[in-house]
């Protein structure tokens, strides 16, 4: 087997690594979008939890305790709506960067095995 044939190899090789990146790079552009739909159905969603509000009759201890942990429920939902989602989109995001920095390399990588006259 001569240089030619294994830089064939070489290059063949790395264009199937090319294609897995891609293929990863599409399934976290598709995971990340499902995640933002997800984020603004809860966020839509947690707006409920303070409905309905408590009629001027409902007084007292019983009263002010249910609003407070209703309160509670809405404030730790609505974190984990935002920040929460934000962090996994983020996170995911990132992931897409590198992969792409990756396939970069890889590209510059094949250019050179293509075009070297040795």
């Amino acid at each position: 087997m001569g240089r030619r044939d294994r830089m064939g190899i070489y290059a063949g090789a790395i264009r199937a690594r090319i294609q897995e990146l891609q293929e990863q790079i599409s399934r976290l552009q598709t995971a990340n979008g499902e995640i933002r739909g997800e984020q603004q159905s809860l966020l839509q969603e947690i707006k409920m939890i303070k409905e309905p509000e408590l009629a001027p009759s409902c007084k007292g201890v019983r009263s002010d305790e249910y609003d407070d942990k209703r309160e509670l429920a809405y404030n730790n939902m609505q974190w984990i709506g935002s920040a929460q989602y934000d962090t996994y989109q983020s996170s995911i995001s990132e992931k897409i960067a590198s992969l792409q920095t990756e396939i970069a390399s890889l590209y510059a990588l094949l250019w050179s095995l293509e075009n070297d006259e040795d």
